[in-house]
């Protein structure tokens, strides 16, 4: 008879218990910008584990809410605004300088980024509801009434 293989069971982590300090770590986090995976890996705690922290403290999930907003108006919304319309960038360069400490050899370049229709798509679809995507756009409208020909 063979012998029996023995098993190590693997030792289980404590569960991160709910506390007001997670719920500021949280906060602050979310209003940086940080996804829901990156606040369950940087406070120790399963995407299940939020989940139901979620469900169980509502002001969990309306702060949430509220620290996306506020990083997507903030941080995300002025750059792809300006990336849907293009822009134009001036930068002075000055190379070097005369014995009195004035410019004479001064480079200024202008750039110019076109708009981008994939960022102004982007820009229209979250903004109006006109132009969310539709994958079958027959479904909104009336049916066409059949013409019978004699």
């Amino acid at each position: 008879m063979a012998p029996k293989k023995t098993t190590k069971k693997k030792k289980r982590k404590s569960p991160v218990r709910w506390s007001a300090e997670i719920f500021e770590k949280i906060k602050m986090l979310s209003s940086l910008g940080a996804t829901e995976a990156q606040l369950c890996k940087i406070v120790g705690v399963s995407a299940a584990g939020l989940g139901k922290w979620k469900h169980k403290y509502p002001e969990l999930v309306e702060t949430l809410k509220k620290s996306k907003d506020l990083f997507d108006a903030t941080e995300v919304e002025p750059y792809l605004l300006k990336r849907a319309t293009g822009q134009f960038f001036t930068t002075e360069t000055r190379t070097a300088y005369n014995k009195d400490g004035e410019v004479y050899n001064k480079t200024v370049i202008r750039k110019e980024y076109p708009p981008d229709t994939k960022a102004l798509l982007a820009w229209l679809t979250n903004r109006t509801d006109r132009w969310r995507y539709n994958p079958n756009p027959m479904d909104n409208r009336e049916p066409p009434e059949v013409v019978r020909v004699k």
